[in-house]
This record gives structure tokens, sequence and C-alpha cells, in this order.
């Protein structure tokens, strides 16, 4: 199943931001999941 919030990736070491874009379920339009929402000016 799918976890609450997943982050990305950044040299191979898992990064979470401060903000999550949720991911939304096409169907129900429920939140399914959050993933991590990259900033450009953080990296």
């Amino acid at each position: 199943m799918l976890r609450d919030s997943y982050p990305y990736f950044l040299a191979g070491a898992p990064a979470s931001p401060n903000s999550d874009l949720e991911v939304t379920d096409k169907y129900t339009g429920e939140v399914a999941t959050r993933r991590s929402n990259i900033d450009a000016e953080k990296l």
C-alpha cells in the first residue's frame, strides 16, 4: 500500500523539504499520499 509521505532522493540520500504536494486518487478525489515538493533554490 501507499505510505503517508515519500521523500525525494538527492545524491543518493533521502530528503524531505518543508512542503509536500498532495497526490489525489483520480477516481475518488481523495488524497492518496503526499510527496516531497522540490524547490530548486534549496538544492
